[in-house]
């Protein structure tokens, strides 16, 4: 496959920095015994370029591209490249923290949902406290 250089640029090279993540890459996945085709390698390694030059940590676009073909998601690369580096600042929302910020962002803004939950409201408090006492 030619050259291996540091994705990162340490090395003083020919190659662009896709290149070098193609490259290493391909070498994680030897060391694995695994040969993919170019074409699926080529794919998340094009993603993970656009992170590179986005300012994204190497060893994250490295593994994130790592873990999308080994996914079969190569296609999807950014995507998981971006929930690595999220993963490792600690920012990652799982499932149901989404779910929970999306209802409580639809509650605050959505005023049909306002308008139901004060008439639930008000409805809960008549009937805690036996009449109409708002």
């Amino acid at each position: 496959m030619g050259e291996v250089v540091r994705i990162d640029g340490a090395v003083q090279t020919n190659a662009t920095s896709g290149q070098a993540l193609f490259a290493a890459v391909v070498d994680e996945l030897a060391v694995a015994g695994v040969t993919l085709p170019r074409s699926v390698i080529s794919t998340a390694v094009s993603h993970g370029k656009t992170a590179l030059a986005d300012g994204v940590e190497p060893e994250v676009v490295l593994l994130g591209c790592l873990a999308a073909l080994r996914q079969g998601k190569g296609r999807y690369a950014h995507e998981i490249i971006a929930d690595m580096a999220l993963a490792k600042a600690g920012r990652q929302m799982t499932p149901q923290e989404y779910r929970h910020f999306l209802v409580l962002e639809n509650r605050k803004n959505n005023p049909d949902t306002a308008a139901v939950r004060n008439a639930m409201d008000s409805f809960n408090r008549k009937q805690i406290t036996g009449g109409d006492h708002d």
